[in-house]
């Protein structure tokens, strides 16, 4: 299992909530250097469609996030509150049109 996200926040929540565990890598972002990482793998984190398809499952967290905690960095209690589960998505690509 891989992580992506750049928010510790996220990550101690995750390590709580027994989401993740020390054998889970931890990746901040995803570019053209580390993509092979994710290809095939379940992947934990919030990805665009291109990326997604490339993963074999991509569990995403679900947020209901008040509208002036948007953009800002959350602190742990803010991540905990913020937080109401995970959706599992099989995402593929079907065909590319141009």
């Amino acid at each position: 299992m891989i992580l992506i996200t750049r928010h510790n926040a996220t990550i101690k929540l995750f390590y709580d909530l027994k989401i993740i565990d020390s054998n889970t890598e931890i990746i901040d972002h995803i570019n053209d250097e580390n993509i092979e990482k994710i290809i095939g793998k379940n992947v934990i984190g919030i990805l665009p469609f291109d990326l997604a398809a490339k993963c074999n499952t991509l569990l995403t967290p679900v947020w209901d996030i008040p509208l002036d905690a948007r953009g800002s960095e959350w602190s742990y209690e803010d991540t905990k509150k913020y937080f109401k589960g995970m959706k599992k998505y099989k995402v593929i690509e079907i065909e590319e049109i141009i």
